[in-house]
């Protein structure tokens, strides 16, 4: 496990946290980096803005519908890089944040 680099753009980010994602299938498992990439792209941006043409809209919902694909397998991997870089220090704060900002 590498260090997490602050810098890092976006979709590196995604490839980082989820590049040993595995869902059983590895084309589905590369649809959820494409996927993920573009939305952490535009991150503010729903699905259909996220993405540039309606192929590509369509292929990101049927990822989301397809039965194969649930919260655990696809946080898996962001939990397990999480902890990995927990365990690196002796005290941790997880603070959470519930503010909502409506704009």
């Amino acid at each position: 496990m590498s260090s997490l680099n602050p810098h890092l753009c976006a979709s590196d980010w995604v490839e980082y946290e989820f590049q040993k994602s595995d869902l059983g299938d590895e084309r589905l498992s590369q649809r959820f980096l494409s996927v993920s990439k573009s939305l952490a792209d535009k991150f503010s941006s729903n699905i259909a803005s996220a993405f540039s043409d309606w192929k590509q809209i369509k292929a990101a919902y049927r990822f989301f519908a397809n039965k194969k694909v649930n919260p655990e397998k696809l946080l898996f991997p962001q939990i397990q890089e999480t902890i990995g870089r927990i365990r690196k220090h002796d005290r941790v704060f997880l603070i959470q944040d519930t503010t909502y900002f409506s704009l």
